[in-house]
């Protein structure tokens, strides 16, 4: 499946406090249950939980972001958020490579993530990294009651998906990271 680079989208950034109403503000128009602007604005400030986002001026700013609890050894995705009008264009890859080389390069060994197992389109861009299913939540979802996948990834398997042919990092951020 050949994914495309967004074109016409502004830079990938780490995303700080400061972005968490944005971040609120597209997390309400993608999920049943939402983080709230408290919720990424305390998470934003602490040691274990990063953000990349895609600005794009044209969707009216945020148009992407991914969220992350990382360990020393362990990198959770919680969410990827992508405009519904923006989707299939390469966001949502370009935020998951960058979520992943940011882990594989502070020595995380291991990503891992629940997705929903009607989202057929996320799990496709998992597996396409290479995440495996690892397991099942039954009834994990608590709006709907639907099951969770789990999917593992090892980190310490060279990867050429982490490392888009745009001759730079697929974020870079706009400040230094925090917290690890």
């Amino acid at each position: 499946m050949n994914h495309a680079t967004p074109s016409g989208y502004g830079p990938c950034i780490r995303m700080t406090a400061g972005d968490a109403s944005a971040l609120a503000e597209l997390e309400s128009c993608c999920f049943a249950l939402p983080w709230t602007q408290e919720a990424f604005a305390e998470a934003l400030t602490g040691l274990t939980f990063s953000a990349f986002g895609i600005r794009d001026e044209a969707a009216g700013g945020l148009a992407a972001y991914i969220g992350v609890y990382h360990t020393p050894d362990e990198v959770e995705i919680l969410n990827i958020a992508v405009r519904a009008d923006r989707r299939r264009r390469g966001y949502g890859r370009l935020l998951m490579a960058a979520a992943l080389r940011d882990a594989a390069e502070t020595g995380i060994l291991r990503a891992v993530l629940e997705v929903r197992t009607s989202n057929a389109p996320a799990i496709a861009l998992y597996e396409s990294f290479g995440f495996e299913k690892a397991g099942r939540r039954r009834g994990y979802y608590h709006d709907t009651g639907e099951d969770a996948l789990i999917y593992v990834l090892d980190l310490t398997v060279p990867r050429l998906s982490f490392n888009p042919d745009s001759g730079r990092k697929p974020c870079e951020p706009s400040s230094p990271p925090t917290g690890k």
